[in-house]
């Protein structure tokens, strides 16, 4: 859309939402009125663009704006002589929340130098990106190579647009319930458990398939575990020191402003008032740092006298002489076909026909006593993570005798 012969504005259709490009040309320095009607329309052209857009202003702004940083809006990567048309461009950036991408990227001054004639060279030529779309730049340099009769040089941004399928959301936390087992420790907790199960047990009807049979049967265990221990939440992630908190970040973000804030000016008392807040940062996180050392220290040896779920599992992997390296060694298929024809089958000294090695097989399978289900019961390590079917071992183990 053709506004006047410095004003060119576009608007595309995304995969996702909406472009608008608009290429200006502004006035010249010293032309200050031509300037002020300038801003005034390009402020009123970009009032109407719809705010959900992504907005690029790429123009010849003959401005010269610095390289002091301004948060979201100004890199320190840009030139260093400012002019006129420099502070009207940074108060057109500021008002409107654009950001000026050409002093965002750090490269060689032939790479970041857009105009060139009669031996001077500048930067006049910039790219204004919003908040929406500053994000998804990858790049924004200088390309020398491209000869098209003029003094200044091609200005190119990469930007990373998202696609279609892409989907903005939060990664929340991911969190698992697993019955309370350790509850079963307290003679009561387990007197309740052991009934609540008994009660489950005598109310369930049987069945002769043994798939609807373990149906019903992990239901029952479910059911009581849930009734007399109930269920807390496990979060998935690794452990480890809590070193961050308000007091840190309020610190550390002092220091980044005083650190700007020698930028700016380049006195010595601000070095030395940068100087003071980095030190004092330093000092405070080793603290914390101690602090927490402690605290998960003393949590180690309280641990000793109770559940000891984290002192086992810490002084295990502290006796280990390889950490980090998991290896497996992997069983053949014919190894466990072995194995467990061995284990549940004896065979036949005897050569005889195949009808009858088939039917001494049958006789001979060693069929599973209860003397010995119990015992593999009692067996079972506690403290270990459930399987598919969300059962700990201690449900098993704490169960009364009827329901094996």
């Amino acid at each position: 859309m053709f506004i006047n012969e410095r004003n060119l504005q576009l608007r595309y259709k995304l995969q996702r939402g909406y472009l608008t490009l608009i290429a200006v040309y502004a006035p010249e320095e010293g032309k200050l009125e031509q300037t002020e009607e300038f801003y005034e329309t390009l402020q009123d052209q970009v009032d109407k663009i719809n705010k959900n857009d992504y907005i690029i202003v790429a123009a010849d702004y003959n401005a010269r704006v610095g390289k002091i940083p301004i948060d979201g809006i100004l890199g320190t990567n840009g030139g260093i002589i400012i002019n006129n048309n420099g502070h009207k461009l940074k108060e057109f950036a500021s008002v409107n929340e654009l950001k000026i991408t050409n002093t965002s990227f750090r490269h060689k001054e032939i790479h970041k130098m857009t105009w060139s004639a009669r031996g001077y060279r500048s930067i006049i030529d910039y790219i204004l990106t919003n908040k929406k779309l500053s994000p998804l730049v990858q790049e924004t340099k200088v390309f020398r190579g491209y000869d098209v009769s003029t003094d200044h040089y091609l200005l190119i941004s990469k930007i990373l647009l998202p696609h279609k399928w892409y989907a903005f959301s939060k990664r929340l936390p991911q969190y698992e319930e697993v019955f309370r087992v350790h509850l079963l420790e307290d003679p009561s907790i387990k007197l309740l458990y052991q009934r609540r199960l008994e009660q489950n047990l005598i109310h369930s009807p049987c069945s002769l398939d043994i798939n609807m049979e373990w149906q019903a049967l992990k239901e029952i265990l479910q059911q009581a575990a849930n009734e007399a221990l109930g269920k807390r939440k496990t979060r998935r992630n690794k452990r480890r020191l809590i070193l961050w908190n308000k007091d840190i970040k309020n610190l550390v973000e002092s220091k980044k402003k005083a650190y700007l804030r020698y930028l700016k000016t380049r006195l010595e008392t601000g070095k030395i008032e940068y100087n003071r807040l980095a030190a004092t940062v330093k000092r405070e996180t080793r603290k914390v740092k101690r602090q927490c050392w402690e605290t998960f220290v003393s949590r180690i040896e309280h641990d000793l006298h109770g559940r000891q779920l984290n002192a086992y599992k810490t002084v295990k992997n502290l006796n280990r002489t390889e950490k980090d390296n998991l290896q497996f060694k992997p069983i053949t298929e014919h190894t466990w076909l072995d194995y467990y024809q061995k284990l549940w089958t004896k065979q036949p000294k005897d050569n005889t026909t195949d009808g009858k090695s088939a039917k001494l097989t049958e006789k001979c399978v060693d069929l599973i006593t209860m003397e010995e289900l119990e015992e593999t019961i009692k067996t079972l390590k506690s403290k270990k993570s459930p399987g598919l079917d969300g059962i700990n071992n201690e449900l098993y183990k704490h169960a009364p005798k009827i329901f094996i």
